[in-house]
């Protein structure tokens, strides 16, 4: 599972190139992908609407957290990166 934030993430202590912290730098300017496990998404928000737009189901809209009920939804529905908030919860 991947997500972007408009920013940086938080950065991880072990950078390794095989580490699932390893930031992947997207051709969007001001973006950053990572990839993480799906515990590391429960919590977080989602940034846009997640929706099909042949038949106009939403799956999750912009806002909602993501809980260890909703990702695996998400996942089934074939969503494999998430658009998140970058909230830090101060």
């Amino acid at each position: 599972m991947t997500y972007s934030t408009p920013t940086p993430a938080k950065s991880c202590s072990k950078p390794a190139r095989s580490s699932p912290c390893a930031p992947r730098v997207s051709s969007r300017k001001g973006r950053q992908i990572l990839r993480v496990q799906d515990e590391d998404l429960y919590g977080q928000y989602i940034a846009a609407d997640l929706y099909n737009p042949q038949t106009g189901e939403i799956f999750a809209e912009a806002g909602d957290e993501i809980s260890a009920k909703s990702l695996p939804l998400l996942i089934e529905a074939g969503f494999d990166e998430l658009p998140l908030l970058d909230i830090d919860h101060i």
